[in-house]
C-alpha cells in the first residue's frame, strides 16, 4: 500500500504538479502510521513498529513532493502545523498515563486514524460522481489498500486485537467502495499509465 502512494508522489515529481490529488490521504497515512508506531511500542509488537516506520517514511516523502509541487503551499503548511501540534500534545498526554490506559487510548486513536486514512481518498467522491470519472482516485492505491485491510484484519484476528480488527473491517468496506467506483465509472487508463510509467 505504501509503495502505491510513492508512485503518486513520483507522478508529482515527474509532472511537476499535484493535479486533482488531495493532500488528505498522505496526511492521514502519516498520522495513522505515527499513532500505530506508538501503539506498537506500547504493545512491543515488532510488526506494527516496522510497518509503521515504513508508512511514516513513504508518506513523508509524498507530503514533501506534494508540498514542493502544489500551488497552495500555505494551506499545506497550516495542515502540517496543526497535525504537529495535535501529535505533540497527544504524546505528552499519553506519556503521563498508566501503560494500560495509554495503550487503550492509543489503540482507539490509532483505529480512528486508520479509518480516516482509508476514507481519505473519498474526499473526492462527489467529484467522481459528478464527473463520472475516477481520475482523482488511484486504482493501484485503492486495490492495495483493500488487500492491506484484509491482511491486517487477519492479523488482528490471529492476535485477538480489536484495535486492529475494527478499523480494518471498516477500511475493507471503505476501500471496497472505492473499487466499486472504478467498476461503475471505469478506469482512466492514461492516468494510470502516467502513474506506472516511472
Amino acid at each position: 500500500m505504501f509503495l502505491s502512494s510513492l508512485s503518486i508522489g513520483w507522478r508529482f515529481v515527474k509532472e511537476r504538479k499535484t493535479g486533482s490529488v488531495s493532500i488528505y490521504p498522505f496526511l492521514a497515512t502519516f498520522t495513522s502510521s505515527l499513532l500505530w508506531l506508538q501503539y506498537g511500542i506500547f504493545k512491543e509488537d515488532a510488526v506494527l513498529i516496522i510497518v509503521s516506520a515504513v508508512g511514516i517514511s513513504t508518506s513523508s516523502l509524498c507530503i514533501l513532493a506534494y508540498y514542493h509541487y502544489t500551488k497552495n503551499k500555505s494551506q499545506v503548511k497550516r495542515r502540517v502545523f496543526l497535525l504537529a501540534i495535535f501529535f505533540c500534545s497527544f504524546l505528552v498526554l499519553v506519556r503521563h498515563l498508566t501503560p494500560e490506559i495509554a495503550s487503550s487510548i492509543l489503540g482507539v486513536t490509532s483505529s480512528f486514524a486508520s479509518v480516516c486514512m482509508y476514507a481519505a481518498p473519498l474526499v473526492t467522491v462527489f467529484e467522481v460522481i459528478r464527473t463520472k470519472s475516477t481520475i482523482s482516485l488511484s486504482l493501484p492505491l485503492s486495490a492495495t489498500s483493500f488487500v492491506n485491510c484484509i491482511l491486517w484484519l487477519t492479523y488482528g484476528y490471529v492476535f485477538e486485537d480489536l484495535f486492529i480488527i475494527i478499523p480494518n473491517s471498516l477500511g475493507s468496506l471503505l476501500t471496497g467502495f472505492q473499487l466499486i467506483l472504478f467498476m461503475i465509472y471505469g478506469r482512466n487508463v492514461e492516468h494510470e499509465i502516467a502513474l506506472i510509467d516511472v
